[in-house]
């Protein structure tokens, strides 16, 4: 069973503690509703208090983590005039990080201020769609040390990268056409081409009809059987049959380790055991003989102590959700971490600058690692780092990742527990991982999967005509809480496409024709939520009129009908149901709009789609092209996949 919780309130509706019998969480607010102390409580240990100091935007300032009124951590905050995170300093204000960005808001830089080693992707190295073609690491005064380069198809899947630190050798990706993947090659030459040559190593994926399950994996020539029931269960995995128990949950696993859940399907037993506090974070986690007792930034472990509650170790994030900086333990020092595009590390530097350990993966997260020279391969790191794939813990005793709602499993790309969400992530299939993209996609909650490189364009609270480029250089976007940008009742934006015909940029709108922009709210029949429609009109490239009518659904957040009449004088009638999903807590969200046409390779008929966008904080706009073939609609933003629910 579950433990009981309960959560109270103040007079102004706000959350002020959520409680279980083991744990407790108690928040303290300034007068604009903003959260400015946490406390966080675990049974047997003393309380972890926690302090942000939110400025006028409500962005943090520090992070300031205390035991018994003894600072354990403490690091400060400053941000651009686009509420990007421009510097992290130290308790005393010495520079530790510095970020810096380009004109349309991606990060080309970031500096570590200590040793001078960094994470650079010039501006040049993002293409037209915003996403990185080369990613260089540097270790000690500049060094550079790692250099990766991306490769995306026409539809933005990732399907090549390669490095220079490897003689350009790299991997190669195949995908189906409901973008499974099927092949991956490692460690080959010409990665870059359809073509890879003298590989490593391969891994063939072959799937079911339906597309739900692998039938059988061939890696290198060996060739792994599974069998799988009618709820996407694998009943059998190369000989081995998994356990399962009456929720659904994995009980046994091929390296041995098992495991009993709760009501909530976490884990609470078997070989390990967790303490969730009201919101489902591991408060307290033991694997043999090792405890680790955790105080959280949301859902970020920032300090950890053992379990005599002394403190261990200190965690530096970046603004990602699993982007580790640095991080200092009582056993082994502190230790810089370089990573990826995707936030999977690559290598821990020291405070001499070098590299003292190196990380790599197979494409569903399977580590390797070795020493600097790149010998000594093995599953378990000699400097106790446990953060790899994507940034989440690897429990290396267990073989198994930590997804923060589920463990994860790479050798079969599977999560031992269903999705809490359920159908609602977007997959039939409610065990794998990312509907088996694992390049293009992540899921550090373990609840949904989300683009790595998602195109948001934040709403601008005024008229503006201009380019895209031009839309993103001028922009101040405010973070959206309870009021901000949406505290009037219209606002209105127009763009001008600098892109050729055919070109899936941004649309083309004559600077007469400008999208304007109302916000309805009204109640629905539950207290603690609200039905919001936007209504847009506006006009298409043709002269065409485009319009969006506001189609509320109670309970649901809110929803629009956009109808394209015509657009660049193709003849074509679309329509876009969208709907805002809540977002489990610790998310806050508004859903934006789309704008598009779609293509078919037969007729014109009326399709329905449904999309959601997360967000955080902020209004989402996204526009783009939509094509399909018969009875199947392919959503893309801007030539790459939008994550559909």
């Amino acid at each position: 069973m579950a433990p009981i919780t309960s959560t109270r309130y103040d007079a102004a509706s706000r959350v002020t503690s959520i409680e279980t019998p083991e744990t407790g969480i108690h928040y303290g607010y300034n007068d604009a509703n903003r959260v400015v102390w946490e406390d966080q409580i675990l049974l047997g240990y003393p309380t972890r208090h926690l302090e942000k100091a939110p400025d006028a935007d409500g962005n943090p300032t520090q992070l300031l983590v205390t035991t018994n009124g003894v600072a354990d951590f403490l690091v400060h905050y400053d941000y651009t005039q686009r509420h990007q995170l421009a510097h992290i300093t130290g308790n005393d204000y010495s520079p530790l990080y510095s970020y810096t960005y380009d004109s349309a808001g991606n990060m080309t830089r970031c500096h570590g201020e200590i040793i001078g080693d960094s994470a650079n992707a010039p501006s040049a190295y993002y293409d037209a769609l915003n996403r990185p073609t080369y990613w260089e690491q540097t270790r000690g005064s500049d060094a550079g040390f790692s250099g990766q380069h991306y490769q995306y198809d026409k539809i933005g899947r990732e399907v090549a990268v390669w490095r220079d630190e490897d003689g350009n050798k790299g991997e190669r990706f195949t995908f189906n056409t409901a973008n499974h993947m099927t092949r991956a090659v490692y460690k080959a030459d010409n990665a870059g081409t359809e073509n890879p040559t003298n590989w490593e190593r391969f891994r063939d994926y072959h799937y079911t009809p339906d597309l739900l399950n692998w039938t059988s994996v061939n890696d290198n020539g060996y060739l792994a059987p599974l069998e799988y029931n009618g709820i996407n269960q694998y009943t059998s995995i190369n000989g081995f049959v998994p356990q399962y128990d009456g929720n659904f949950n994995q009980t046994t696993t091929i390296y041995g380790p098992s495991f009993v859940y709760n009501a909530l399907n976490q884990v609470a037993g078997g070989s390990m055991q967790c303490t969730y506090d009201g919101l489902g974070r591991c408060l307290k986690r033991t694997i043999g003989n090792n405890t680790i007792v955790f105080a959280y930034d949301g859902w970020k472990p920032v300090a950890e102590y053992d379990g005599g509650g002394n403190l261990h170790a200190r965690n530096i994030y970046g603004p990602g959700p699993d982007e580790l900086l640095m991080r200092g333990d009582s056993s082994y020092g502190w230790f810089f971490y370089h990573a990826d595009k995707q936030e999977s590390v690559n290598a821990l530097v020291d405070l001499s600058g070098n590299v003292v350990e190196k990380y790599s993966y197979d494409a569903f997260g399977r580590p390797t690692v070795t020493n600097a020279d790149g010998s000594g391969a093995r599953s378990y790191s000699n400097y106790g780092n446990r953060f790899m794939y994507t940034g989440r813990e690897w429990l290396w005793e267990l073989n198994l990742y930590d997804y923060r709602h589920r463990l994860y499993n790479p050798d079969n790309g599977r999560f031992l527990q269903t999705d809490p969400t359920g159908f609602d992530a977007g997959d039939m299939n409610l065990f794998r991982y990312c509907d088996d993209d694992p390049v293009d996609r992540s899921d550090p909650s373990g609840l949904l999967a989300d683009h790595t490189y998602e195109r948001q364009l934040w709403l601008y609270g005024s008229n503006f005509q201009g380019s895209f480029a031009e839309f993103e250089q001028s922009r101040h976007p405010a973070g959206v809480g309870d009021s901000g940008i949406w505290s009037g009742e219209s606002r209105s934006i127009a763009w001008q496409d600098e892109g050729k015909k055919g070109s899936p940029t941004v649309y083309h709108i004559p600077a007469t024709a400008a999208w304007s922009i109302e916000k309805k709210v009204a109640a629905n029949a539950r207290s603690d939520k609200t039905t919001e429609s936007l209504s847009v009109v506006g006009q298409a490239e043709n002269g065409s009129a485009n319009y969006v009518t506001s189609n509320p659904h109670p309970g649901n957040g809110f929803g629009n009908n956009v109808k394209n009449s015509q657009f660049n004088g193709k003849a074509q009638y679309s329509r876009i149901d969208q709907h805002a999903k809540y977002l489990p807590v610790g998310y806050r969200h508004i859903v934006g709009f789309v704008l598009g046409h779609i293509y078919y390779d037969r007729t014109f008929v009326a399709k329905d789609i449904n999309i959601a966008i997360q967000c955080d904080y902020k209004v989402a706009i996204i526009v783009g092209e939509m094509h399909g073939a018969g009875d199947k609609v392919i959503v893309y933003e801007k030539d790459k996949p939008l994550p559909r629910y």
